[in-house]
């Protein structure tokens, strides 16, 4: 299921974010009845509003999966305003243990709101940024062009930093007692630091069934995104690219040879979606 903006969209758009200049909008015609508050000039709020969905071969391939039991875990991870998990929940009729990471101050403030906007009150919103060490580590914040671009690691274009909570994903889920449960889904979208966080994740990456991940090779030091699809494929997940027409299966060796940032799908099981 997906939307498709039309000329009204992006003719409201321009009048309420560039003629009224109104920091935030509401994108309320939205995939599965979600609405969204959305910063005007930010790249997700942008396409949400003017679109009315963002990533949606994403969207359709989530859509596609087998139904999650109750209970089962999903983890959104660099949650932002909270688009891929208001579509979790709302996929999953609130059968799953939902648990949302943003370490934003202000990213997690709108994730908030959006979440009670939804009615999603049950969702578990944590401030951790997740890596494969714990303590305290400094968020560089980017431009309000595209909030979702904050990132632990330096990046050009960085107009101020917070210092934020760092933790593994294997001690977050030991010690909310949940470390035994399957994970239904994992969205994983972090600006470069997506092998930290699977190295931080060594014992739940067997118990997860599919995992949505955007792969940014420029961000990766030497070796590192290798060591990362090998880490996924050594615990029987395989991946996908899409390939314009639908998802396609490929190795990780088509994933190493990627130059720029590409979302992947991974599944467990061996059927493909396309």
């Amino acid at each position: 299921m997906s939307a498709t903006g039309g000329w009204h969209r992006q003719a409201s758009w321009f009048w309420q974010a560039r003629v009224l200049r109104r920091p935030r909008l509401l994108a309320d015609d939205l995939p599965l009845g979600l609405k969204l508050e959305v910063p005007a000039r930010d790249d997700v709020g942008r396409r949400l509003f003017k679109y009315g969905v963002h990533e949606p071969r994403v969207l359709d391939w989530i859509e596609r999966l087998p139904s999650p039991e109750p209970g089962h875990l999903a983890l959104d991870i660099g949650a932002n305003l909270g688009w891929y998990t208001t579509v979790l929940h709302r996929l999953s009729g609130g059968a799953l243990s939902l648990h949302a990471f943003e370490p934003d101050p202000d990213n997690r403030a709108l994730l908030n709101e959006n979440l009670a906007l939804n009615g999603m009150q049950d969702v578990h919103v944590s401030p951790l940024a997740l890596a494969d060490a714990s303590g305290t580590a400094t968020l560089h914040r980017y431009r309000d062009i595209n909030l979702g671009k904050h990132s632990l690691r330096p990046l050009d274009g960085a107009v101020g930093r917070v210092d934020v909570a760092r933790a593994r994903l294997d001690d977050y889920l030991r010690e909310a007692g949940i470390d035994d449960r399957s994970i239904w889904l994992v969205k994983l979208d972090v600006e470069g630091l997506e092998p930290a966080v699977i190295r931080g994740a060594a014992a739940a990456l067997p118990r997860i069934r599919a995992l949505v991940m955007e792969y940014s090779p420029m961000y990766y030091g030497p070796g590192e995104g290798q060591a990362m699809l090998e880490a996924l494929a050594d615990v029987g997940l395989s991946p996908s690219l899409h390939d314009g027409e639908g998802w396609a299966a490929c190795g990780t060796e088509d994933i190493a040879a990627l130059s720029e940032q590409r979302d992947t799908v991974w599944l467990r099981e061996p059927q493909r979606q396309r």
